[in-house]
């Protein structure tokens, strides 16, 4: 689990800018994005489908 800290940036609510984040935010950010890319597979797309 990420914890990811209020900042007034994402509370406008319109286009996000990392350069607006507040540092604590944008690391987490940068944290929650190395797990989920952690999680790849680098050996290519080997999923089965029903057309081969």
């Amino acid at each position: 689990m990420h914890i990811i800290p209020f900042d007034n940036h994402l509370s406008e609510g319109s286009e996000i800018s990392l350069d607006l984040m507040g540092k604590k935010t944008r690391m987490a950010f940068m944290e929650l994005a190395g797990s989920v890319a952690d999680g790849f597979y680098e050996g290519g797309n080997t999923r089965q489908t029903s057309w081969g």
